[in-house]
């Protein structure tokens, strides 16, 4: 009767084991991808501010000399700052994502939007895609256009 028991409680832990191996496996997975994630902004930052051409001995460098000057708070606001006012400028320079419909579509309508590179969606008879919608509201005023953001585009 005791080797039943033991032989129950072991297969009763085994059990325990492979559930807590299997959540530890989905949390190290979970947290790859915020690291990703996490990279490709890193990216970003340095494809936006325009220095991904530099090579990665001036980077790392680059890199260094800001981890060195991380520990003043002066310095922190000021680079706070700057890149708030640069990310904001940089909203307002980004294209929208647009959908463009029409009461009655006309020739020229279409052919300002593909102009544009917008595309025509059958379905929905609806046409998507960037620019600014005061630009396109202006283009296409006298063609009773009906323009929406869709989003921002990141």
């Amino acid at each position: 009767m005791k080797t039943e028991e033991l032989i129950e409680k072991k297969e009763k832990l085994a059990l325990k084991k492979a559930v807590l191996e299997k959540r530890e496996k989905l949390l190290r997975e979970k947290e790859r991808k915020i690291r990703i994630r996490k990279l490709i902004k890193l990216g970003e930052l340095v494809s936006k501010t325009g220095i991904g051409n530099l090579s990665e001995n001036i980077l790392f460098g680059a890199f260094l000399e800001i981890k060195d000057n991380s520990h003043s708070p002066s310095i922190l606001n000021r680079w706070e700052s700057s890149g708030t006012k640069a990310f904001a400028a940089d909203i307002h320079n980004t294209p929208q994502q647009l959908a463009v419909s029409f009461k009655k579509e006309s020739q020229e309508a279409k052919a300002l939007l593909k102009e544009r590179q917008f595309k025509r969606n059958s379905f929905r008879k609806e046409w998507y895609g960037y620019g600014e919608k005061e630009e396109l509201e202006k283009l296409l005023k006298e063609y009773n256009a009906t323009i929406e953001v869709i989003s921002i585009q990141d």
